[in-house]
């Protein structure tokens, strides 16, 4: 029989074991609930550092002080979260997530290429794992485009923004490096924003000063009403200047003074027509022979008597329901008050609609209204002699910005797709004669007005 003595002893000793047990599962609780909160831990297990994902931005953003970078979050998963509640105390927030790849931006023209790389060096010493630098020669001189880190659990991708005027140029990263580097990473930002995917442009902004859970970081400004939107659009398509250079070595290029005298007057036109559209949000690209000397030439076309662009149907009836029955009018009024004169309207809103304007100087503004139809794009064109109507028709694009007379403008990305379409495999060569209503490979017939419509389908101005 055991003494009384030793069974008390053993359940003491039983329930102290207990006690310490019960203790320290309490305090694992506490201490993994607090690190999915706060996203502060860091331990070490088999002689290996952990950094929790909150340390990991803190020190990156501590190594990039004491130098000229203008840092700011660039993130479009934890952007979006903003957009959905509009507050800066975001519960469960991707910034700390393990797994997320945190973007940031910095202003490439205040920090050197050597400046980058004792940043990244700095880092490494704090245990960042081989930082991967990307860099780009423009005009002769070695820039900083992207870099890359990664420490345990999260990895932070900082994305280089460089002036131009009155925008913003970043280059695509290699993607190549992606599937190794961050494997095992959540990679959606890919498709939420365009840094990993391809070279864009954004309009100016400014940043400024926030505390996003608790952390000091800047933001760009006007984020939710401004920026985003132009984010999402801002893929940027240049010309080819090699081939520009080809086509002016087979054909020569005309630097007479009525041709500098013919740029003036188009780039003038161009950029009247840009700012009003812009302020009554009509979205609208450079098509037909205007695009076409800007993909081809990189310039005008010397020979040309008018500007082409294109507008979507949806963008355009957007505008006529904010307007009502007066839309018309008002748009009319607002070329006027840029200076250009109403010529003629051809065709119905949602039917073969087109424009045509002319300013002081004497070049014409085509506007062409784009109809989706099944699976293609098309416009419509109309015989004023004879009420014919015909479909111009085009594999669906996308738009991407480029650069022409020093001015930004929306084109299909796939512009050789879109320049074949209209002016055939052969758009290389110029052609000064062209018939609009037999020569394009992508015409067709497409029936006569009715003689009843042709005082609301043909009309010319002033009336």
């Amino acid at each position: 029989m055991t003494p009384p003595y030793r069974l008390m002893k053993c359940i003491s000793l039983k329930c102290l074991t207990f006690g310490v047990i019960l203790f320290l599962a309490i305090q694992l609780c506490i201490y993994l609930f607090v690190s999915r909160t706060t996203g502060r831990y860091s331990f070490k297990f088999s002689h290996r550092v952990i950094f929790s994902p909150r340390e990991t931005i803190e020190d990156f953003v501590g190594a990039c002080h004491g130098y000229p970078l203008r840092l700011f979050l660039f993130d479009g998963q934890i952007f979006d979260s903003l957009k959905q509640t509009q507050s800066y105390l975001i519960d469960g927030s991707p910034l700390w997530r393990p797994g997320h790849v945190t973007t940031f931006g910095a202003f490439g023209d205040a920090v050197g290429s050597r400046d980058v790389h004792l940043i990244a060096k700095s880092l490494k010493l704090k245990l960042f794992e081989n930082p991967v630098i990307q860099e780009a020669t423009i005009n002769e001189t070695a820039i900083v485009t992207h870099l890359w880190l990664k420490r345990n659990q999260h990895a932070i991708h900082l994305v280089f923004l460089y002036k131009k005027r009155n925008v913003f140029w970043f280059s695509r990263t290699e993607i190549s490096i992606i599937p190794e580097y961050l494997s095992g990473f959540d990679t959606q930002f890919i498709n939420i924003f365009p840094f990993a995917n391809f070279e864009g442009i954004i309009p100016n902004f400014d940043v400024e000063e926030v505390y996003l859970d608790g952390l000091s970081i800047n933001i760009p400004s006007r984020l939710i009403s401004y920026l985003l939107p132009r984010l999402i659009d801002s893929k940027f398509s240049p010309c080819n200047l090699s081939s520009a250079g080809e086509f002016y070595s087979r054909y020569g290029r005309d630097v007479s003074p009525r041709v500098h005298d013919l740029r003036s007057r188009v780039r003038s036109l161009l950029e009247r027509a840009s700012g009003l559209l812009a302020d009554i949000d009509i979205p609208f690209w450079l098509s037909s022979g205007t695009c076409l000397g800007w993909y081809r030439q990189c310039d005008v076309i010397p020979y040309t008597t008018d500007v082409d662009i294109g507008i979507f149907y949806a963008d355009l009836m957007a505008y006529f329901v904010r307007y009502g029955v007066g839309a018309e009018l008002a748009l009319k009024q607002n070329f006027e008050e840029s200076g250009f004169v109403l010529e003629h309207i051809f065709g119905l809103v949602n039917d073969s609609y087109q424009m045509a304007f002319r300013d002081a100087s004497g070049i014409k503004l085509d506007v062409f209204i784009f109809y989706e139809d099944y699976q293609s794009f098309w416009n419509g064109g109309t015989q004023y002699k004879t009420g014919g109507k015909f479909k111009y028709i085009f594999t669906p694009f996308e738009l991407c910005w480029t650069e022409l007379l020093d001015l930004w403008f929306r084109v299909p990305c796939d512009a050789e797709v879109y320049l074949s379409a209209n002016y055939g495999l052969n758009w290389r060569a110029p052609v000064q004669t062209w018939d609009w209503k037999t020569d394009p490979p992508n015409v067709r017939p497409n029936g006569v007005w009715d003689k009843s419509m042709w005082p609301k389908v043909i009309r010319f101005f002033p009336t």
